[in-house]
């Protein structure tokens, strides 16, 4: 909101959530409100585990690895 306390639409940003292990993919407990993006955020909240780059949505499934 601008100070006049009406709605600035270029201001209304977006949510990013951290990605602390670079992996594309952010940390859904730990977001951030900016109209632009941030460094080491990114605009979505699909990581399960942000300590794991190897551990992701778009990670291959290994059958019996735990």
């Amino acid at each position: 909101m601008r100070r006049d306390d009406r709605i600035d639409e270029a201001m209304e940003l977006s949510t990013w959530y951290r990605d602390a292990d670079n992996d594309g993919f952010g940390d859904p407990n730990h977001d951030a409100e900016h109209c632009d993006e941030i460094d080491g955020y990114v605009d979505n909240a699909l990581d399960c585990d942000d300590n794991n780059a190897e551990l992701h949505p778009d990670a291959d499934d290994i059958i019996g690895d735990g």
